[in-house]
């Protein structure tokens, strides 16, 4: 019955009643063509505003069209009941306009209505006035109160980045793998200490220097008598030394064979000794090289010539000339007998580059080979520092003096490198060193030292060294701690691997934006970055400031430079004090268009692979 009497209302109002576009797009509140899904969501945007006197304004979808009418607050009739006013009833055809859907029952689910400073969700069932039997009612049937809406803040528009790094094309060169130590993965004097097995297979150590195993390897342990024949046996202790080597092959590595003495115990041979240590010498190498008395086929690349013999703690009490010629016997005897092997030494200190008397030295041992034609491959020399610009400046000066004394192009390796973290207390701290050793301070130094020796020409390089010797001593050199815990720098290790496996060098250059430090970005963020088979680039970002920097990527390729977004990202890593281990990345950006911000802490490192681009 009330439908049918309301469709009678209908025709007779489209027939009675005209109102322009401008009455009804003020009357009726939605404007957006929302109509059906408005039943059951709330609109707030186009609220309907409850007047003073209550009078709502309504827009109805039924049967397919749409109608506007004003329903008027009626108390007079009964509480909360609103009656239609005929003459505000209007049919409405434009899309534009948004209702409230209405079915046979007539009731109005309205979402939002508002009134005084509050929002209301209504329904409204249709109300049977007997009195009035030719009106229309509708009367309240539930009100729902609408938490107030905190609008959404605008997405703030991102800093400017402190500094761009764009990636071009191949240089030419390659990333070297320059993941090499000093010890091995055990320590075979005290059991309890950690096996590094994997973890050395996890940094992709290629060579173990054969050095301050304090023991092992020494010529003092495996030949601790030098007056007993070296053809005999029964002369050598191999015990030790077998079982490390065994660790090192275990570990997917290969031995860099120093042969001399550890820091422990260094016991150069007198003239009367010389010529059965060096027979002794071969036959330890042929041990390792080639089996000799039930030993092992290592085939081996390289033997260094002791180690440190400008340091008085390694060669005490005894004239240069005497070493010179321990170098030069051995060394023709190593040529004689292995031939393939590649021979090199003596792995003169730091200073070697830094004072007079050193590199008066080296000029001196320079001379002394090139008289008597020494055989020699390679030149190592080592760099405890903190500064890895010093490693420019090192290598700069040794290649300076390898060409003026007719050396020039020969390969140079770097046998034990670290941070520097060895000065007095009251020059160095101990949060100062621990900082070095053991935090992301110490893991960004020795990235910068990592990238500089890449550019510098250095074919080897030895990090002093993998595993820490015992428990109390946590500020040791070593990547692990001796019970296997990673230190800072183990991570950034980690890094140099997975960096190795995009051996193509790219061109990589930087540019300061306007906020950024030029002289500290200049000088204190180190990068690099090269480019797989596949065409994926990766790129290392080292921040040797204690400031926050934030960067942004690009590719330039035939001439167009264009931003690295996230789509390109294959993975994002990172190591700083602020994470226990690596850590993924989270980068920021404006848009999915626009180029991404990476956040580089204080003394953080950072690994970006992107895809072929």
């Amino acid at each position: 019955m009330k439908k049918d009497f309301f469709q009678s209302i209908i025709k007779i109002m489209l027939a009675a009643v005209i109102i322009s576009w401008f009455s009804y797009n003020n009357l009726f509140s939605y404007q957006n063509d929302k109509t059906t899904n408005l039943k059951n969501s709330v609109d707030r945007e186009n609220c309907i505003l409850l007047a003073d006197n209550l009078n709502i304004n309504m827009c109805v979808i039924y049967n397919g069209a749409k109608y506007g009418f004003v329903l008027k607050y009626a108390p007079e009739i009964s509480d909360l009941v609103w009656k239609m006013d005929i003459s505000t009833f209007i049919a409405i055809n434009s899309p534009n306009i948004a209702c409230i859907p209405i079915d046979s029952t007539l009731a109005l689910e309205v979402p939002c209505v508002e009134y005084g400073e509050n929002q209301y969700k209504i329904k409204m069932e249709y109300h049977i006035n007997s009195n009035d039997p030719n009106g229309l009612y509708w009367k309240l049937a539930n009100i729902e109160l609408l938490e107030p809406q905190i609008p959404t803040p605008e997405e703030p528009t991102l800093p400017e980045a402190d500094f761009t790094i764009t990636l071009g094309a191949k240089d030419g060169r390659e990333i070297k793998p320059l993941n090499s130590v000093c010890a091995g993965p055990i320590t075979s004097d005290i059991p309890s200490n950690a096996d590094l097995t994997e973890q050395y297979k996890e940094l992709g150590i290629k060579y173990v220097r054969t050095h301050d195993f304090y023991g092992p390897f020494d010529m003092s342990e495996i030949y601790p008598d030098r007056t007993k024949n070296p053809l005999d046996l029964n002369s050598y202790n191999f015990k030790d030394s077998d079982t490390n080597y065994e660790a090192i092959v275990a570990a997917d590595a290969t031995i860099y064979f120093r042969l001399g003495d550890s820091y422990n115990n260094p016991t150069p041979p007198e003239k009367s000794e010389l010529s059965n240590w060096i027979e002794a010498s071969i036959n330890i190498i042929a041990h390792y090289y080639e089996g000799k008395w039930e030993g092992y086929n290592g085939k081996f690349e390289y033997v260094e010539i002791w180690n440190e013999p400008d340091n008085s703690h390694f060669w005490p009490n005894k004239s240069l000339i005497d070493f010179f010629v321990l170098f030069d016997a051995t060394a023709k005897r190593i040529r004689q007998e292995f031939p393939d092997i590649k021979i090199g030494g003596p792995g003169f200190t730091q200073n070697l580059n830094f004072n007079e008397d050193r590199k008066a030295i080296l000029n001196d041992f320079l001379d002394y080979i090139k008289n008597n034609n020494t055989p020699i491959d390679f030149i190592s020399f080592h760099e405890y520092t903190n500064e890895p610009s010093d490693i420019t400046e090192a290598t700069n000066s040794l290649k300076s003096t390898l060409k003026e004394k007719g050396f020039e192009g020969l390969s140079m390796h770097i046998t034990e490198w670290n941070t520097d973290a060895e000065q007095p207390k009251e020059e160095q701290s101990s949060e100062e060193k621990a900082e070095l050793r053991l935090h992301s301070r110490g893991a960004a130094v020795n990235t910068g030292t990592w990238i500089e020796m890449q550019n510098n020409g250095i074919d080897m390089a030895f990090f002093f060294r993998g595993n820490d010797t015992n428990i109390d001593m946590p500020l040791f050199y070593g990547l692990y701690l001796a019970d296997g815990t990673p230190k800072k720098t183990a991570f950034a290790f980690n890094f140099f691997n997975q960096i190795s496996k995009y051996k193509d060098r790219l061109e990589a250059s930087v540019e300061v934006s306007n906020n950024g430090s030029q002289s500290d970005i200049n000088s204190s963020i180190y990068f690099i970055a090269g480019e797989n088979g596949k065409g994926d680039k990766a790129i290392i970002v080292s921040n040797l400031t204690d400031k926050q920097y934030r960067y942004t990527l690009k590719n330039s390729k035939d001439g167009q430079t264009a931003n690295i977004v996230n789509s390109n990202i294959i993975s994002a890593s990172g190591i700083s004090d602020d994470h226990s281990n690596i850590y993924d990345i989270v980068t920021s950006t404006q848009n999915s268009d626009d180029e991404v911000r990476f956040d580089l802490p204080a003394y953080g490192v950072q690994l970006i692979t992107v895809e072929q681009l």
